[in-house]
């Protein structure tokens, strides 16, 4: 297979060319499994107890890209996309100026974006799909483990993080934890086997699970968790569905 078609939206039946190097090799999210994750992400979203547009996304480990495509065909915005491999980067770059995709690419690796992400975008879809080598044959993932640990870290304007004085008026800082109220992640990881996500920081007033479950699609696993903030009432550990 040398290209995924686009399923749904305003970019439907477009061609995604796969990179040189993923060509042949398989790893890239199959169809069945994308149909399903962005049926489960509109049921959330249109759930969600935040009004307004549909969320932010986040395709944070490339490859093909064609989670971030498909996304922005559907209506997500804005829709991120990582990359750090450079021939994979200039492709998506190139695909995305030729089809004039509303994406946005970072080259970058997917455990340098959670400061990022909690600062830019309180309300968010991040799809994590690390390479297969990354799985340990225990099951675990410390490089998905280390994206977690410094996702839920507390911002440093919020309650739970150390005070510091760093100039900034009270205006920006009351604007800051009126977002926070309406922080809400839907996360979701594909892998080979089931991801066991951590719990937030023992103490943090920050982020609280609110539910997490796990779907075997042939093969793959999605492991699925709802983050929200700690002052949303419904903000709760429901342990997993």
């Amino acid at each position: 297979m040398e290209a995924i078609r686009i399923q749904q939206g305003k970019y439907r039946g477009r061609r995604i060319p796969l990179p040189p190097d993923v060509r042949g090799q398989g790893h890239f999210t199959p169809a069945l499994i994308k149909e399903a994750l962005f049926q489960l992400m509109a049921a959330q979203s249109a759930q969600s107890e935040i009004a307004g547009d549909l969320p932010a996304f986040f395709d944070l480990c490339g490859g093909s890209g064609q989670m971030a495509f498909e996304a922005a065909s559907r209506g997500y915005h804005p829709v991120h996309l990582c990359e750090v491999d450079s021939g994979r980067l200039r492709h998506l770059i190139q695909l995305i100026q030729k089809e004039r995709f509303p994406v946005e690419i970072h080259r970058r690796d997917f455990r340098r974006m959670p400061a990022w992400i909690r600062k830019h975008a309180p309300r968010a879809i991040l799809f994590l799909d690390p390479p297969f080598s990354f799985w340990q044959r225990d099951g675990s993932n410390p490089a998905l483990d280390r994206f977690f640990e410094m996702f839920y870290r507390p911002l440093p304007s919020s309650p739970a993080a150390d005070h510091t004085d760093d100039g900034g008026d009270s205006d920006n800082l009351i604007e800051c934890v009126a977002d926070m109220e309406e922080t809400e992640y839907q996360v979701y990881v594909q892998g080979p086997r089931p991801y066991r996500f951590p719990q937030p920081h023992a103490g943090s007033d920050d982020l609280r699970i609110h539910f997490r479950e796990e779907r075997d699609y042939r093969g793959q696993t999605v492991s699925r968790l709802l983050l929200r903030s700690a002052d949303n009432p419904h903000a709760r550990d429901g342990g997993a569905k």
